[in-house]
């Protein structure tokens, strides 16, 4: 996984835009498009992001297929200042939305694949982060 040059390496932005291969085991990003079927999706909502000083929840809401050029996806700075018609794009373009009250404050990762080889088309899965609180000793 790679995370964008746009983005802070502690997952602190409010929009954090990840690269993967789409690898044909399954492994790196390959099971991406799975999540193009909702109740796949539905099954797979949780994951966990391991940082070296920090673990952060993810819960998936979204998958959409676009083009690797599409700025509602790709242009970071831009998102992050409109965040409203962000959230309205990815609503009305995913091809699976699972309602799941996403607010305009939540940090946001997208999970960002290839399609096939040839072409520009990507799969995109956009989750909600929360970092998980450290239990007292």
């Amino acid at each position: 996984m790679f995370l964008s040059s746009q983005n802070q390496e502690d997952f602190s932005d409010s929009y954090n835009v990840t690269f993967g291969h789409h690898m044909e085991n399954g492994a790196m990003y390959g099971d991406l498009s799975k999540m193009l079927d909702q109740s796949y999706l539905k099954e797979h909502q949780k994951g966990i992001l391991y940082l070296s000083d920090k673990m952060i929840a993810i819960r998936l809401y979204a998958a959409l297929e676009c083009d690797a050029y599409e700025s509602n996806v790709y242009h970071i700075a831009s998102i992050q200042q409109h965040r409203n018609s962000f959230q309205d794009f990815v609503h009305e373009n995913a091809k699976v939305y699972l309602e799941s009250n996403v607010k305009s404050t939540d940090k946001i990762i997208a999970l960002s694949t290839c399609m096939s080889a040839t072409t520009n088309d990507r799969i995109v899965v956009f989750g909600v982060l929360n970092e998980i609180e450290k239990e007292a000793p």
